[in-house]
């Protein structure tokens, strides 16, 4: 189909003047040429969709710092032996040792080595940083401590040792029930959907790990030793938002 343009008569004054003529009848065949769905705005029918996925998980990999009194020696500390000591009863409980890191010490600045040197009296501690994979861990290691050294048990951070694949699962279900809302949404109106044009993540944030869990270890409960009561953390909720855009057809 192609548009006829309303023509007027148009009169050439001077008929010996073939270069005009040439130029307006190239014209009229150009816009004969011009079909008409190229005059026309062709508007393509869409459904735009939300589609959401969400799973509770418990932390399998809890770390916790242990801030512990150093052995004191007649000339300050013996850090070694500190050390030494706290291995030691993470071999008895089990805990591999690339598991236990030392986050820190008490004094551990320019005056650090005044103090141990001059007033070997002034207490100083080392904190270490375990990571365990339960509560149940935690407790068995607690129990091998020398409690006359430890000085607090805190809760640093919790994770969970599989949050890529859960992260994909997430979305993937988040994209599932956008079609699924797009397909029942769209049969509503006698109407089916198309392929999808485009899809996106919304507001979808990383796994929001709390460092400071529901459960914290104080030093009364170090002092108990309850070896037989676990004690539960609190879950993670991680939920993925995902948009989709349909075709109708």
């Amino acid at each position: 189909m192609y548009v006829f343009p309303d023509f007027h008569c148009i009169y050439i004054k001077n008929s010996n003047n073939k270069k005009m003529k040439r130029l307006l009848l190239a014209s009229i065949a150009l816009t004969l040429m011009v079909p008409a769905q190229a005059q026309e705005k062709i508007t393509e029918r869409t459904i735009t969709v939300t589609g959401a996925a969400e799973k509770e998980v418990v932390p399998d990999e809890i770390h916790v710092n242990f801030e512990m009194d150093a052995a004191k020696s007649k000339t300050g500390f013996d850090l070694d032996s500190t050390r030494a000591e706290f291995s030691n009863a993470a071999d008895k409980a089990g805990i591999r040792r690339d598991n236990i890191s030392v986050a820190g010490y008490d004094f551990f600045d320019t005056e650090w080595y005044r103090w141990r040197h001059i007033r070997p009296e002034q207490e100083t501690a080392v904190t270490f940083s375990v990571k365990f994979d339960n509560s149940s861990q935690i407790n068995k290691f607690i129990g091998m401590l020398n409690k006359k050294r430890i000085r607090n048990i805190y809760i640093a951070k919790t994770a969970y040792s599989k949050a890529t694949e859960l992260r994909r699962e997430l979305k993937i279900m988040a994209v599932k029930a956008a079609k699924e809302k797009a397909m029942y949404l769209a049969e509503a109106v006698d109407e089916k959907i198309g392929k999808a044009q485009t899809i996106r993540e919304i507001n979808n944030n990383d796994l929001p790990f709390n460092p400071y869990v529901q459960s914290q270890y104080s030093n009364k409960m170090a002092e108990a030793n309850e070896q037989t009561q676990n004690t539960d953390f609190k879950k993670i909720k991680l939920r993925f938002e995902m948009e989709a855009v349909f075709l109708i057809q």
